[in-house]
């Protein structure tokens, strides 16, 4: 049994892609599954953001590993975020840029950005006292804000959270969760042997310095192309050579 984890974003779903998934993706991960295989999506987004309805999701790592979910998003493991450094971050760069907190399942926000999600509008974060935070997303608008962000926020709150670039945008969790710890816990509670994963950003290099096969795109950036085990074009190519 081969078992594949997939970033979302970039890797998996394609907002320029009718229904977001390429239809060769799908037919791909089907023909995976039929074989006995497991298919699952290690992203950023909080569990609330994944509705992919074309394909079957056999796990979830979700808001940057900080949420760990079985096939029927029942949850394995949940790392909570200090509510006081949430609300830190968010009102440090709320009149700055975008920013959105993962909690409860969903994203809450106090004004609207430029991607079209899910989220739950809130007039001020500290409405969100008492509720079950385990993340932050800022969407910086160009990479060279999204890195100084990330640098910002894991040199000022790093005892606390690690930020991870994500091109444009910033993911934060917990200190010590990533896709990477995600992947970890899946691994150990299915008792596997051996696990890949693909990814496509900056987010993505914990799980890829993770998993045993490591696969990204040919026009990935540089650094995240060093640690990968293979470069592909498409989900679909990795998978069948997976498959070989």
């Amino acid at each position: 049994m081969i078992i594949l984890a997939s970033d979302l974003d970039g890797t998996l779903l394609f907002n320029d892609v009718p229904g977001q998934v390429k239809k060769e993706d799908i037919e791909a991960i089907k023909k995976f599954q039929n074989n006995g295989n497991l298919f699952g999506v290690c992203t950023g987004r909080p569990i609330g953001d994944v509705k992919i309805d074309a394909i079957d999701i056999d796990f979830y790592v979700v808001s940057s590993g900080a949420v760990v979910l079985d096939k029927n998003r029942q949850v394995i493991s949940e790392e909570l975020i200090d509510e006081d450094i949430v609300f830190a971050i968010y009102n440090k760069y709320i009149d700055q840029v975008y920013v959105c907190v993962h909690g409860d399942g969903k994203l809450y926000n106090t004004k609207d950005g430029r991607f079209n999600l899910n989220t739950t509008r809130i007039n001020a974060v500290e409405q969100l006292k008492g509720h079950h935070l385990y993340g932050l997303s800022i969407d910086a608008l160009d990479e060279k804000r999204a890195k100084e962000i990330t640098d910002e926020i894991n040199e000022q709150f790093g005892n606390y959270v690690d930020a991870y670039q994500n091109i444009d945008c910033v993911d934060i969790a917990k200190k010590g969760c990533s896709k990477g710890s995600g992947l970890k816990i899946i691994k150990e509670k299915m008792n596997l042997n051996e696990i890949c994963g693909i990814g496509d950003s900056f987010n993505d290099l914990p799980m890829l310095k993770y998993v045993d096969k490591a696969f990204t795109f040919n026009s990935s950036n540089q650094q995240v192309k060093d640690h990968a085990d293979y470069l592909v074009d498409s989900l679909n190519e990795a998978i069948n050579l997976l498959m070989k």
